[in-house]
């Protein structure tokens, strides 16, 4: 069986110890969040969004704003910023901020050969609200308030400000309600809005094969979760993400990227072992999605 050991030790560990997790991890290097942010930008646009959205939302921030900084540059009026609780590193959004200034003046490219999915970054230019930005950036940092951003963490259904973009990076697979989540972003998202969401369904460390998560029981894997990194994953295949997704809003494009190797789907664990070739070996994916005005 490819489960490990150590996940499920530290896992029982943690439970009995009562261990509280860790802070979330997530980027905070500004190359990778002015990526971030300009491919789902990108992407948006690809499939019907003019220019820059007014308002935006990032869903999953994390320790950084960074990818949600990158619209405020570009020219959005307003950052909404959510997370199922608080783990902003504070102290490090000024170097960020200042970091990605950086890159919007010297017109950097950023990666897109090694990236899924592939794009053709668009040109932006850099606000003249710079000093005005970064002087509102000091003011959160210290008092936590903000004319730019709006930082609810954890925020709460049905108190939901209105968004024309919403986006979120490697963040839904962690997500425990997929359902009520995506009540939520129908409910963010204007008429006529857009929101994309980048997915990855690897084992995340807690097996040795990249799709060896979906090999673990029931049992086992509830056990693991339990682990101090406070880790939890859904284990939904990329077609269980489209699906979700379908219930609460339009898709308009959809896209996994397969990996070679991993487990064949006769060797998962019970629950997982219906998944057809083709989402046993999708370890990405990528959905862009509209307001299902029918509804």
């Amino acid at each position: 069986m490819h489960i490990s050991p150590r996940f499920l030790i530290s896992g029982a560990l943690a439970r009995i110890l009562k261990r509280p997790p860790s802070s979330r991890p997530g980027a905070v290097d500004p190359a990778y969040c002015y990526g971030v942010g300009i491919r789902h930008l990108a992407m948006a646009q690809k499939c019907g969004m003019a220019g820059v959205p007014k308002v935006v939302a990032e869903l999953g921030v994390g320790r950084s704003l960074g990818a949600g900084l990158v619209f405020l540059l570009a020219g959005s009026e307003h950052l909404i910023a959510l997370d199922e609780r608080d783990f902003l590193e504070r102290d490090r959004l000024l170097a960020m901020f200042d970091g990605l200034v950086e890159l919007f003046r010297a017109g950097a490219r950023p990666n897109t050969a090694d990236n899924f999915p592939s794009f053709e970054p668009p040109k932006l230019l850099l606000t003249e609200r710079v000093g005005e930005l970064r002087a509102d950036l000091e003011r959160f940092v210290t008092t936590g308030h903000s004319r730019f951003i709006t930082y609810l963490a954890p925020w709460q259904t049905g108190e939901l400000p209105r968004a024309d973009f919403l986006f979120s990076h490697a963040v839904l697979q962690q997500v425990r309600n997929l359902d009520k989540t995506w009540r939520d972003i129908a409910a963010i998202m204007s008429p006529g809005g857009y929101t994309t969401h980048q997915f990855d369904m690897t084992s995340f460390g807690t097996s040795k094969v990249w799709n060896g998560h979906w090999a673990y029981p029931e049992w086992a894997w509830k056990l693991g979760l339990a682990e101090e990194k406070g880790l939890y994953l859904n284990r939904q295949p990329f077609s269980g993400h489209v699906e979700h997704a379908k219930r609460h809003a339009r898709v308009v494009w959809a896209a996994g990227v397969e990996l070679d190797g991993g487990l064949k789907p006769s060797q998962l664990a019970k629950r997982w072992r219906s998944l057809n070739e083709n989402d046993a070996r999708t370890h990405g994916g990528f959905v862009v999605a509209t307001p299902d005005e029918s509804r």
